[in-house]
């Protein structure tokens, strides 16, 4: 692989070319990710990789159009989220909600893991989250309380 197109990613690699590939390799699968499958994928995967950790997972999600950048947004939390859980939070139940209020998609992701304000903190995924719903003109909300509670709200309107 040619070096400098590592460092225009801006990896700082060491020189073990494993580190190179495995790097390469989120990247890929977060390229692959973006351009998605979608919002039904990811429920799916999700609830996979929540069983294989043994975190039980309970879902309420309402059926509704969404607008396709509206929907990316959201698969990408959720695979995030989930991600998160999964790695970090020591949970055994994850609970995820899907509505529509008052012109806004809601998306509830909670678990009964570990996280708590003083360990919380923002790392690349909930940033670059954070990022993505803002730019749709919505908000990000987090709440460590005997667990983790993340919620997004996107607008559904002409601007999404």
């Amino acid at each position: 692989m040619d070096p400098s197109i590592i460092s225009v990613i801006g990896f700082n690699a060491g020189p073990d070319t494993g580190e190179y590939r495995f790097q390469l390799a989120e990247v890929r699968g977060a390229v692959l990710g973006y351009r998605a499958t979608g919002l039904v994928h990811e429920f799916a995967c999700a609830r996979s990789a929540l069983t294989a950790a043994q975190v039980e997972m309970l879902a309420e999600v309402k059926h509704f159009p969404l607008p396709a950048a509206v929907e990316n947004v959201l698969a990408l939390a959720l695979r995030e989220a989930v991600t998160n859980i999964v790695r970090h939070a020591a949970a055994s139940r994850c609970e995820i909600a899907l509505s529509a209020e008052a012109g806004q998609v809601c998306l509830r992701i909670s678990d009964n893991g570990q996280a708590h304000d003083s360990t919380l903190r923002k790392g690349s995924g909930l940033s670059g989250m954070t990022e993505r719903v803002s730019a749709l003109g919505g908000k990000l909300r987090l709440k460590a309380d005997q667990g983790l509670t993340l919620e997004l709200r996107i607008p559904t309107g002409a601007n999404a």
